[in-house]
């Protein structure tokens, strides 16, 4: 089906706040994608700064746990990387690339 979302109109409308307490707010996503760009700029450091900003904002953010561990895998950090991966794949089972990042981490571990 289709949903209004009463904005109508070209670049679509505004949509009024989610009650839905797993969605991300919107300073999280913003934290995200400053920590996607800062590790496409190889400035590691700084996008696992912003992803754990993201995740104070908002705990439940899978997303933002995953690209954390990510990070801290190509930074070494191979405990806290299994950590934060560990919590992505509790918070969503199905992601496989937490998954398979997790398993990296760990084989990594010893």
């Amino acid at each position: 089906g289709t949903t209004s979302n009463g904005g109508g109109g070209k670049g679509g409308g505004h949509r009024a706040p989610s009650r839905d307490a797993t969605k991300p707010p919107l300073r999280a996503c913003v934290l995200v994608n400053l920590g996607v760009a800062l590790e496409a700029s190889a400035l590691l450091a700084e996008a696992a700064a912003a992803y754990r900003e993201a995740l104070r904002s908002h705990p439940v953010y899978p997303k933002a746990a995953k690209l954390l561990g990510g990070v801290l895998l190509a930074l070494g950090q191979m405990e806290a990387a299994s950590k934060v991966l560990g919590e992505a794949v509790r918070l969503q089972p199905s992601f496989a690339e937490a998954w398979a990042d997790l398993g990296t981490a760990r084989r990594w571990q010893g």
